[in-house]
């Protein structure tokens, strides 16, 4: 963590957020991830394991979580978990330093130890601007992996 963590201008909870939304961190790949999720509706849960399939939503630059604050309820009511972290450098996030501290393959390091914590054998990655090169290049890292 560095200084950057202290920094005032950056996004906290705020009472007029919806109560199902949560913060919380993870460490993953020698980084703490923040991130906010809100769970499923529990209505609309039809999946053949009984859990909800997983959607991790990747912002863009210079963007963080919130930047699908429209969509976040959206996809909990349709029955996903949904999970939308501040990428590594962004907003709560870890910010290390040096350039290579933000190589992809750090990056789709970061997405996979953070669907594996949500103890998800498997996610819908979804991304925007430089987060949709991050879901992009995380997906097929998976699919040359795993086939």
């Amino acid at each position: 963590m560095t200084d950057r963590d202290s920094d005032p201008d950056r996004w906290t909870e705020s009472t007029s957020d919806p109560a199902e939304w949560r913060n919380e961190t993870v460490r993953v790949n020698g980084v703490t991830l923040h991130y906010v999720t809100v769970p499923p509706n529990p209505d609309a849960v039809d999946h053949p394991t009984g859990t909800a399939p997983l959607v991790v939503l990747l912002h863009g630059f210079p963007e963080y979580w919130y930047a699908w604050r429209h969509q976040l309820s959206a996809l909990a009511e349709a029955g996903y978990r949904v999970v939308a972290p501040d990428l590594r450098g962004y907003n709560r996030s870890s910010a290390p330093r040096g350039v290579d501290s933000y190589r992809m393959d750090e990056l789709v390091a970061d997405v996979r130890g953070l669907v594996e914590s949500r103890g998800a054998p498997q996610a819908f990655l979804v991304g925007h601007d430089f987060g949709g090169l991050v879901a992009c290049t995380s997906g097929s890292c998976w699919l040359i992996e795993h086939g």
